[in-house]
């Protein structure tokens, strides 16, 4: 039956999973975005004080905090994320600083060593992380050790950070 529903494909002594575990483009998974983000984003962007210096990890729902913070004022926003600098190149009260390094095209960001060594001098007040996954046992959880990298700068160069993610994670 898990094999006719396209769930496992058996082999010589066992099965294994159909599921390709592929990462989907940022621009398909923005255009199948949950409802979720759009309010996690807005709350999280009420945690967001002028005069402070936060990240924005790359993802959807970090891109959904960014469309929030029109109003705040001497705002210095940090991100590796294209997408996201475009959303902040419209609000002209925000200071933005885009991480240079190697692009990631399905994902719109920029990763490597350029990234992570630009992260070591910065100081921030938060950092708002996305992920792929979250589970109790092994906490936060990505499948690209670049990124993974470039997540675990972010977090030592923040005083707190904030995971923003809905169900699905």
């Amino acid at each position: 039956w898990l094999e006719q529903h396209s769930v496992l494909t058996r082999v010589h002594g066992g099965a294994i999973s159909s599921q390709k575990d592929e990462e989907r483009p940022f621009d398909d998974r923005l255009l199948q975005s949950n409802p979720q983000k759009s309010i996690i984003g807005w709350a999280a962007a009420q945690h967001v004080r002028g005069g402070e210096r936060i990240i924005l990890d790359a993802g959807t729902t970090t891109q959904q905090l960014a469309r929030n913070l029109i109003g705040c004022s001497e705002l210095t926003v940090i991100t590796n994320n294209i997408h996201i600098m475009s959303i902040l190149a419209r609000i002209p009260q925000v200071e933005a600083i885009m991480l240079g390094g190697t692009l990631k095209h399905m994902e719109m960001c920029t990763v490597g060593p350029m990234v992570t060594q630009a992260l070591s001098v910065l100081k921030v007040d938060k950092c708002f992380l996305s992920v792929a996954g979250f589970d109790a046992v092994q906490g936060l959880t990505d499948q690209h050790m670049r990124e993974v990298e470039v997540k675990q700068a972010m977090m030592r160069s923040a005083r707190e950070v904030i995971l923003v993610a809905d169900s699905s994670k």
